[in-house]
């Protein structure tokens, strides 16, 4: 009796063992959810930084010193073409020019003629103070004469070349002029462009033609729309966030006209590629790299996990663009970390979900 008792005791115990095998068995196999690769369509979406500028601009700059005895226009303020701008002082100009050569004649005489051994001896000995004096001052006179005489060519009046906005007015009246700076700057603020640099990393991806979205601060959050109408033939250096790289100008015309967009603002241009682009993507959870650097997923073939070897592209918005090695009817694993050996045996538990 007691035998017997012992032999029913071994045999529950020995169920019990075999109920818990597919328990045993399925614990050691990794549980996975399934995916399969997504047909996107990749606008090629470009996000650079832009200076909005006035799409026409002229600058007056003068060739020689001018006196100015009245300024008619402010900054603001509108004008036409052929609007006169300044009156200038020829009479007085002329003056100022001629007094000018004949003092600096006269004033660098005086410092050689101190300097007599000087002079000696950057000639070698072969010219003397005399000869240098009047080769000087023959040159001197000649060019304050030729200065002199491009005054006859100087018209009395300075006026708008293009209607516009006066931005710039740097004459001022009763005064020499006498400066690189333009002398006036008139913009047609009617339209705007933005000029943007694209790092050469994206310029590939970018083409005349191109869509735009613009947008900045202390413009209420509104958008502005334009078409890349340039890219610049050459590149400069440039900085992407902390990183030195070569950079290329484009120019971006906006659509809209009389924008709350000011000249001289900073803004944030989106740039989408004109003919979009469909590829097939994958998250970056699906894909693993080996020691070579080949990256590889694991697709599902008979409850296995079996790697396949693959080329990724383009990168947007956690998903990877796979060129060569998957098709849309593939099934693979979505996250790759979680199988440790190739041909593995897998347990789906259901299908992913990511965006």
């Amino acid at each position: 009796m007691r035998w017997k008792w012992c032999s029913l005791f071994l045999l529950s115990l020995l169920m019990i063992g075999v109920g818990q095998i597919p328990g045993r068995i399925l614990g050691s196999v990794p549980a996975v959810e399934y995916l399969s690769p997504r047909v996107e369509v990749n606008t090629n979406q470009i996000s650079c930084i832009g200076v909005v500028y006035a799409s026409r601009q002229t600058e007056i700059y003068f060739d020689l010193p001018v006196y100015a005895d009245q300024v008619l226009v402010a900054v603001g303020e509108q004008v036409k073409t052929g609007e006169q701008l300044a009156s200038l002082d020829v009479e007085k100009t002329r003056a100022i020019l001629a007094n000018a050569a004949a003092f600096e004649v006269g004033n660098f005489a005086d410092k050689l003629s101190e300097s007599s051994d000087a002079v000696k001896a950057i000639s070698g000995g072969s010219l003397t103070t005399e000869d240098y004096l009047a080769l000087l001052e023959d040159y001197t006179s000649t060019y304050g004469l030729n200065r002199y005489q491009e005054t006859y060519y100087l018209e009395d009046q300075v006026t708008a070349p293009i209607s516009g906005t006066v931005t710039q007015v740097n004459l001022i009246p009763n005064t020499l002029f006498q400066s690189p700076q333009a002398a006036f700057v008139i913009s047609d603020l009617s339209s705007c462009k933005v000029v943007a640099s694209v790092s050469q990393a994206d310029m590939d991806q970018i083409k005349v033609g191109d869509t735009a979205v613009i947008t900045a601060s202390g413009v209420s959050g509104q958008e502005y729309h334009g078409v890349l109408s340039k890219i610049y033939p050459t590149s400069k250096r440039g900085y992407s966030g902390t990183v030195q790289e070569a950079m290329v100008d484009v120019e971006i015309t906006l659509k809209e006209k009389n924008t709350l967009l000011k000249p001289g603002y900073t803004v944030t241009a989106q740039i989408f590629s004109a003919n979009p682009e469909e590829m097939l993507t994958i998250p970056y959870e699906s894909v693993n790299q080996d020691e070579n650097n080949q990256e590889y997923v694991y697709l599902l073939q008979g409850g296995k996990a079996v790697r396949r070897d693959i080329i990724t592209g383009k990168q947007a918005l956690g998903r990877v663009q796979v060129l060569e090695g998957l098709t849309e009817e593939d099934l693979l694993v979505f996250d790759a970390q979680g199988i440790l050996s190739a041909s593995s045996p897998v347990y789906i538990k259901g299908e992913a979900s990511y965006d």
